[in-house]
């Protein structure tokens, strides 16, 4: 899970611990660690590099997924988060995305806005998109569509 500061992935991960009833396995200043029933979620924090590959240890540690989030609240931003979107598409390959747009209750753009800015439609690897408001509710979706990806492209 990657995105600008301030686009709202810890809460994301606290509001996904505290509905599905995981618990973190570590939080820090860079990262944190969710265990999810279907798999781990690592949240990028602070990476200056904009790159996550240079973060991971590939030994332990392989993406499978990209979870990216945007702050639909902050307009400013959102060119910002395309140009660290598609700088982490060009190193990742491939890999399914889910794009969270956070925040979605206090939106100045709508979900078509944000995927035609993104360039969503012309990827070539699979991507989803979920809303997130004031409630997590509609994040379980996107994760079980993640997981089915994850487990189709290992078939």
């Amino acid at each position: 899970m990657i995105g600008l500061p301030k686009s709202g992935k810890r809460t994301l991960l606290n509001q996904i611990s505290c509905k599905f009833k995981h618990t973190p396995i570590y939080s820090g200043d860079l990262i944190t660690a969710l265990k999810y029933s279907k798999f781990n979620l690592l949240c990028y924090h602070n990476i200056d590099d904009n790159s996550i590959q240079n973060h991971v240890n590939p030994v332990f540690q392989k993406i499978e997924a990209l979870i990216f989030v945007v702050d639909s609240s902050n307009l400013a931003d959102l060119n910002n988060s395309h140009v660290l979107l598609q700088s982490q598409l060009n190193q990742l390959k491939g890999i399914p995305i889910l794009l969270i747009i956070s925040k979605y209750h206090k939106a100045q753009i709508t979900i078509q806005e944000i995927v035609i800015q993104f360039e969503l439609i012309k990827l070539r690897q699979p991507w989803f998109v979920r809303t997130v408001g004031s409630d997590v509710s509609e994040i379980e979706e996107g994760l079980d569509w993640l997981y089915d990806q994850i487990k189709h492209i290992k078939q």
